[in-house]
């Protein structure tokens, strides 16, 4: 099972407050001890016709999104994607953080990247919005799925999937939780530390994020892969963090902005959930660029 599902907090119903909703108290406790999705979702607008409390019904709307979301996860890790997608379809009226993460994992196994970052970042939005989730995961759990957020922003090669969310990466607080250092995906030319269409639409969103913020200093960090020698990476990841300098220079940023090259020096930390990666998937998370603002 993945990791982030098993801190998925458990929803207790409330008292049923209606005589004519206790009718049905039989047929919602069958369902969720058979975990007969099919049926609870049928069961529903019959209960909100009935005029059942509002509390009550949202209680049971977040019952099912856990059982969906537990039992799409289990088919993931199974390796069966379709069959997942599948039942996340069934279910497409039901969007919340945990729904949102599964549907990421399906894609980012398929490898679509963009989506899987457009995705994550709408995880992270719904954590923040206290109406869409009134009791936030824990610190730990949303820093994960941050952590998700980024290395699939970078294998996107774009800070695109945040246009898809309110804030996504691009964020200093969710719930809590306050990044210490944002991963930036910018794209350089070949063998060049000139910035490549993508790496300039990266490099705008970033000064766009910058201009939101009083920020008193900036630390950009550049990273290469394990390829080649330390001597010709430390240069590359040099150039390439002084690079960004200088366009946020010349674009009206003048705060001090300090730029170093760690080469290869500090490889990204990753756990078991991503042994999803490929060896050239792993390459292009650590020729990364971390933004550190103070």
């Amino acid at each position: 099972m993945n990791k982030l599902l098993f801190f998925i907090i458990i929803i207790s119903l409330p008292v049923m407050s209606s005589a004519l909703c206790i009718d049905y108290k039989t047929q919602i406790n069958q369902s969720l001890k058979t975990k007969n999705f099919d049926q609870l979702k049928k069961l529903l607008p019959l209960l909100e016709n009935e005029g059942c409390a509002s509390n009550y019904i949202s209680a049971l709307q977040s019952k099912l999104a856990q059982m969906v979301s537990l039992k799409a996860d289990e088919l993931v890790m199974a390796g069966d994607l379709e069959q997942a997608r599948s039942l996340l379809q069934r279910a497409s009226s039901i969007v919340n953080w945990e729904t949102q993460i599964i549907r990421a994992d399906i894609v980012a196994f398929e490898g679509n990247w963009q989506e899987a970052a457009k995705l994550y970042n709408q995880a992270l939005d719904l954590i923040n919005d206290p109406k869409a989730t009134p009791k936030a995961p824990s610190t730990k759990l949303i820093q994960k799925i941050f952590q998700l957020a980024s290395e699939a922003q970078i294998l996107a090669g774009t800070l695109d999937g945040s246009r898809y969310s309110e804030h996504g990466v691009i964020i200093d607080n969710v719930r809590g939780f306050k990044p210490d250092k944002i991963l930036i995906p910018v794209k350089f030319e070949f063998n060049k530390s000139t910035l490549s269409a993508e790496g300039k639409q990266s490099a705008l969103h970033l000064l766009e994020y910058i201009k939101q913020h009083d920020f008193k200093k900036i630390t950009l960090i550049g990273h290469t892969d394990a390829k080649g020698s330390e001597v010709v990476n430390d240069k590359i990841s040099m150039k390439r963090a002084l690079t960004l300098k200088n366009y946020l220079k010349k674009s009206g940023i003048n705060i001090p902005i300090t730029a170093i090259g760690q080469g290869m020096r500090t490889p990204l930390i990753l756990d078991g959930i991503n042994k999803r990666y490929t060896e050239s998937e792993i390459d292009d998370l650590n020729r990364r660029v971390e933004v550190i603002t103070e």
